[in-house]
């Protein structure tokens, strides 16, 4: 009996064995499984992106910078969403379109002629915030479609305000600031445009030998002028308005309770991709000097051991490359920015756009 009873005993032990082993060997074996199904889908998410870059690197890569499409094509792609999404309403509802038209024109009234006093722009941010947030409660396509139109009104009153008073820069540079950080989808909707209109910013000269004229002037976003296109004085004029602009935004402090979401590291950014575009053009001179006058001083306090380096690589390495645009439409930039260089390198300050009528 005793021994029945042991047989019994070691065989129940046994079979416990076996099935705590087939259960380790069970979770081992899913834990594997796991392990190679994170693996495979960590290696098509790398094969995604070196595929996506490669298509970016083949598309962009000999006239523009690759990261900077990879950034602007995020924002852009809310422009896109909306003009598949929200644009069909705005076009085939007459009355929603009109409603949408007398808010927009309410609202617009209060970027036009600003002043950089604070309770200006306080005042004028105020209404904007609370005016777009209103038009939240009524839903997305209401909603977007404001912000779209409102975004593209500021722009241009930007680009109409910063051509006729540089210093203006820093006035639309601190509203948006404040739009940005308070209203949801703004910002995207805001560098979505942007980027769109100024293809400097990313930056992409277009310069690719295959692309005509009248193809890289469309892609640069040259204005149409009767039959021809606008001057590259006055395309120049409004792109380092944007320039200008992009720049004042990027080195725009935090506000009370109020964090700047397009801040200083999005200027480092950019410079570092104008400066990795190899080999310099004539388009240089226009970007390097519009945009650190008025963001090199915030970039040298917030990178204060990597900016003089970057800014010695531009006065020796860089500006002895830029060539000289043969109708002169970068002469100047190029006197000024060798003009700012030196100023920085004998003084230790960079000279900055001053934000007075006055001093400017």
């Amino acid at each position: 009996m005793e021994a029945a009873i042991a047989l019994d005993k070691k065989r129940a032990a046994e079979a416990e064995a076996r099935q705590k082993a087939k259960q380790t060997a069970d979770a081992e074996k899913a834990r594997k499984d796991a392990e190679k199904a994170q693996a495979d889908k960590v290696k098509a998410e790398a094969e995604a992106k070196e595929k996506e870059k490669q298509a970016l690197l083949e598309k962009h890569g000999k006239t523009g910078s690759v990261h900077g499409h990879q950034e602007a094509e995020r924002y852009i792609a809310t422009i896109l969403h909306f003009q598949q999404t929200y644009r069909p309403k705005l076009k085939a509802d007459q009355v929603f379109r009109k409603a949408l038209f007398n808010k927009r024109m309410v609202l617009k009234r209060n970027f036009q002629q600003l002043q950089l006093k604070a309770d200006v722009v306080d005042e004028r941010f105020a209404i904007l915030r609370d005016g777009l947030l209103s038009m939240k409660s009524q839903g997305d396509d209401a909603y977007h479609c404001l912000l779209n139109c409102i975004c593209k009104s500021f722009l241009q009153q930007v680009r109409l305000e910063v051509d006729r008073f540089n210093a203006g820069c820093y006035f639309y540079a601190q509203l948006a600031m404040k739009l940005c950080a308070t209203v949801p989808m703004f910002t995207e909707y805001l560098l979505g445009r942007l980027y769109k209109r100024c293809p400097l910013l990313i930056p992409n000269f277009y310069d690719d030998p295959k692309l005509s004229v009248t193809e890289r002037k469309q892609k640069l976003r040259y204005e149409p002028d009767d039959d021809k296109f606008q001057t590259t004085e006055n395309y120049l004029a409004y792109q380092q308005a944007y320039i200008m602009f992009f720049a004042a935004l990027v080195q725009t402090p935090n506000a009370p309770n109020i964090i700047n979401p397009v801040g200083v590291e999005h200027g480092w950014r950019y410079l570092a991709r104008v400066c990795n575009m190899q080999p310099t053009r004539p388009l240089h001179a226009n970007i390097l000097s519009a945009f650190l006058h008025v963001a090199a001083p915030a970039l040298l306090q917030a990178f204060p051991n990597q900016m003089p380096k970057v800014l010695r690589v531009i006065q020796q390495e860089l500006y002895p490359k830029i060539p000289r645009d043969p109708e002169n439409n970068n002469a100047s930039q190029l006197t000024r920015l060798q003009w700012h260089l030196e100023e920085y390198f004998n003084t230790g300050r960079y000279p900055q756009l001053p934000a007075t009528v006055d001093a400017q």
